[in-house]
């Protein structure tokens, strides 16, 4: 019995990082989606700096992809965290920054940085 507990705590650890992996993912294939919907709507520099459409200094809300129906949340209109379902994604403050590649005529979709955006008091 001893030693199925690291390999069950393995695996559970193991899921909880591919399920977070996954969520970041389809975070950047919604960012990916919209900015196709509106990309004649933005305003790019010669920076590469995005705007527009709910995009302000190169940064898309979550809260805009969730509005647009490319991100499913709960029931409750939540996003748990899937390393601790105790916790949701603060919609209004997490983003995914975008750039425009000027030089290939492409945008440039960053991961997104979550571990700041997760809080239970943030769950409806």
């Amino acid at each position: 019995i001893m030693m199925v507990m690291p390999n069950i705590t393995h695996l559970i650890t193991k899921g909880e990082n591919e399920s977070y992996d996954n969520l970041k993912n389809s975070i950047i294939s919604a960012a990916k989606l919209y900015i196709s919907d509106y990309k004649y709507e933005l305003s790019i520099d010669s920076n590469g700096n995005v705007n527009g459409q709910g995009i302000t200094n190169n940064k898309l809300p979550i809260s805009i992809l969730v509005n647009e129906g490319n991100i499913e949340t709960t029931r409750d209109g939540n996003i748990k965290n899937p390393k601790n379902n105790n916790q949701c994604l603060n919609l209004d403050n997490s983003y995914i920054q975008i750039t425009f590649n000027s030089s290939n005529k492409d945008f440039i979709y960053n991961e997104p940085n979550l571990d700041d955006f997760w809080s239970e008091s943030y769950c409806n």
